[in-house]
């Protein structure tokens, strides 16, 4: 089992208040409460002082005592993680792929200067670009290029697992398996040694670059759609037969859960798709804002660009077994060039990945990243399977 030591790390002050508000959790097994801020408000404080809470903060309480009439309270020292341990094979590490904001690493360059400003020199060396002022200032419509947004989320991710490696006791080597959700891979690899960082960065940085020349010039832009409830087969059916009446490409590119899909591929096909997928019992089918349709054919020439790049690369035993995304099985040292410009083109089997870590005596997930969204796919996928999320404000949470 997990434990996890709620007493302050490093007796740190809260970080930020306001949190993706597409954040799914679940925390009642350990007795916290939450509740969103959809106005501003005054709420009654344990020791009965009553406090403002400006509108979007995320605030919690201990309920056990009264889980009928909690008392809340803001973020504080009380839910910020301590000491992470675990159990060996019963835990496995998750690496979100797609989510960034402009000034996400602030907070964390202002408390823990020395372990994140190292991280971002590092990352700016092997780019060769101003990724610090992004990454904190913006503007968003830069930081969000797919060129420098890969780098910088895989620098956030990096910079955090550094923190809680020398602040809260994390050991990466404690955890069963590591996964990442695409660009998440890199995560994975890195976090396990098997990948050097500063050569992720220039891997990443080029990978983003390959992926949006591949759409230049393009009468079609391509586009990409994600489907609810929609299971494996059901994308599968609905991809082949738009397919097929239009000759263009529609695949699925994330198999995200049991009841949800992401398809990719021309604009129209996407299109579609879309307008076909009522006839499946398909409820919401809903365009995505990409900059590429990513995992599909119409990304080859990236694949070809980043097999290339990754022949320079160095690959190590990873120092636990990571799951490849497109195999949803283990990845062998020998394989990871291949695999890895493979998965531009290919579907990421998330779902099929979870299902392997399961069947493979994994009890528990610990989600690194922004916004939850790997736990709330986990969790619709398995209900019973219990997750944990470090924001990466680092707060902790669990179902």
């Amino acid at each position: 089992m997990q434990e996890i030591n709620l007493d302050s790390l490093s007796k740190l002050e809260y970080l930020s208040a306001v949190i993706n508000e597409s954040m799914r959790l679940n925390p009642s097994v350990i007795g916290i409460a939450y509740r969103h801020c959809l106005k501003d408000d005054y709420l009654t404080m344990v020791d009965g002082k009553s406090v403002f809470v400006p509108k979007g903060t995320q605030v919690y309480s201990n309920c056990a005592a009264n889980p009928s009439n909690p008392q809340y309270w803001t973020r504080s020292d009380e839910f910020l993680p301590g000491n992470i341990t675990c159990q060996t094979q019963c835990f496995t590490m998750l690496f979100k792929s797609d989510s960034l904001m402009v000034g996400m690493v602030k907070d964390l360059l202002a408390r823990w200067p020395q372990h994140v400003a190292p991280v971002l020199e590092e990352a700016e060396a092997a780019m060769g670009a101003n990724l610090k002022s992004l990454m904190m200032d913006g503007p968003q419509d830069q930081l969000t290029h797919t060129s420098i947004a890969q780098p910088a989320i895989l620098t956030h991710s990096y910079a955090v697992l550094q923190i809680l490696k020398k602040e809260a006791n994390f050991n990466v080597n404690d955890y069963g398996y590591a996964l990442g959700h695409s660009l998440g891979q890199f995560s994975a690899l890195v976090a396990t040694n098997a990948l050097q960082f500063a050569d992720a960065v220039q891997l990443v940085h080029f990978r983003g670059k390959a992926m949006m020349q591949a759409m230049q010039g393009a009468s079609d832009p391509g586009a990409m759609a994600a489907l609810l409830p929609a299971t494996a087969e059901t994308g599968d059916a609905i991809c082949a037969r738009v397919q097929k009446e239009t000759g263009l490409v529609c695949q699925v590119a994330n198999y995200n859960s049991s009841k949800q899909v992401v398809i990719s591929g021309n604009a129209v096909a996407i299109n579609a798709a879309i307008k076909m997928a009522k006839e499946f019992k398909v409820r919401r089918a809903v365009l995505l804002d990409v900059s590429a349709p990513f995992h599909c054919a119409l990304m080859q020439p990236a694949a070809d660009q980043l097999a290339v790049a990754l022949e320079r690369i160095r690959f190590k035993e990873p120092s636990i077994p990571v799951i490849c995304n497109v195999t949803a099985d283990k990845l062998a040292v020998e394989d990871m060039r291949a695999r890895l410009s493979w998965q531009v083109v290919a579907p990421v089997k998330w779902s099929q990945s979870i299902d392997f870590c399961l069947h493979h005596n994994a009890s528990h997930f610990l989600e690194l990243g922004y916004g939850g969204v790997l736990t709330g796919l986990i969790t619709q996928h398995s209900k019973e399977t219990k997750c944990t999320y470090i924001h990466p404000a680092l707060y902790s949470y669990a179902n």
